[in-house]
């Protein structure tokens, strides 16, 4: 399992409420979270979630931390997992 944000998502869904354009350096002017970890997020390359960013973001956003961050299965075929399971079924 891995860690993804939705940030691009609830982006998207504030500017259509609000009827218009956010960019990310309004976001960060915003919620006083630095551009370069705005960017960070907005791109789902943010390996390290910050609790101080997590709330500002959730306030921003007015979302649950659930709504922000949601945990998605690994794709990957072969794992040792998969493959205990697959010789349990046969």
């Amino acid at each position: 399992m891995r860690v993804e944000n939705r940030f691009g998502e609830l982006l998207a869904k504030k500017e259509r409420v609000e009827r218009r354009r956010i960019s990310r350096r309004t976001v960060s002017d915003e919620t006083g979270i630095s551009l370069t970890s705005v960017q960070n997020w907005a791109t789902n390359s943010t390996s390290r979630f910050d609790d101080q960013q997590i709330i500002a973001f959730c306030k921003y956003f007015n979302c649950e931390i659930s709504d922000l961050l949601v945990l998605v299965p690994e794709e990957t075929l072969n794992t040792p997992e998969m493959e205990s399971s697959l010789v349990a079924v046969a």
